[in-house]
């Protein structure tokens, strides 16, 4: 995008404008927030204002009538749902079903940890490091699709039962490229006490250090070597 004259952050920052204005709209009508009705509506808006970038996103609210996180994500942003390691049950899948093969994690297995992951999003990638994405370039028709971008129709769709003590962890790429999940942890427990954005500041600062490391490969550089591609540090 940089190359075309196109700053790339200006169509993530409209999704997201266009998105709190539909929640807005929704709690002034009543209606419930339904996280894939929003990204629609927020779609359309950019759409209509022929903003120009791509981005992924995700989307969550919560149940208005029963203990559950209800989430729309298009690509690899997403999110962690932290249980206190106490209380935490086996590591759930999409709509609630005990993922395959896993087991709950522990304090001792995670080191004392207090917190353990119930349930991670799932991410959508065409091929590694080519995320899902919505976006408009400037050839993109008016009208009808266009096949280098996915629509809101493509978004995984989640629903997770979640409980009095849980920490929703969202975030970009940006975060879970570089900040592994025990470290994610890690830094959720240094925070117990603070405010939400408090946690949110800690998150990107670690993540910020983490990309610059040079010594420790980042969990996209574990992935990026299981791709058979050469890649160190964040």
């Amino acid at each position: 995008w940089w190359e075309g004259g196109i700053d790339p952050a200006v169509y993530a920052q409209a999704l997201m404008h266009a998105s709190a204005g539909e929640c807005a709209e929704r709690a002034r009508s009543g209606a419930e927030q339904r996280p894939r009705k929003v990204l629609e509506a927020a779609w359309r808006a950019t759409r209509r204002a022929r903003v120009l970038g791509s981005a992924t996103i995700c989307l969550v609210a919560l149940h208005p009538s029963k203990p559950e996180l209800i989430a729309a994500n298009i690509g690899d942003s997403g999110f962690l749902l932290l249980r206190p390691a106490h209380t935490a049950s086996p590591r759930l899948g999409t709509l609630g079903v005990a993922a395959q093969g896993a087991a709950p994690s522990s304090p001792e297995a995670d080191g004392q940890a207090r917190y353990s992951v119930a349930f991670r999003s799932p991410q959508q990638l065409r091929s590694f490091n080519a995320p899902f994405q919505l976006g408009l370039a400037p050839d993109s028709p008016e009208e009808g699709g266009d096949d280098r971008f996915e629509t809101p129709q493509d978004a995984a769709l989640v629903r997770v039962p979640i409980e009095e003590g849980d920490v929703v962890v969202l975030a970009t790429d940006g975060l879970f490229d570089n900040v592994g999940e025990e470290e994610v942890i890690a830094v959720v427990e240094a925070s117990e006490g603070e405010g939400a954005q408090q946690l949110a500041t800690r998150l990107a600062h670690r993540a910020q250090e983490l990309s610059l490391a040079r010594e420790v490969d980042s969990p996209f550089a574990v992935l990026a070597k299981e791709n058979d591609i050469l890649w160190g540090g964040g």
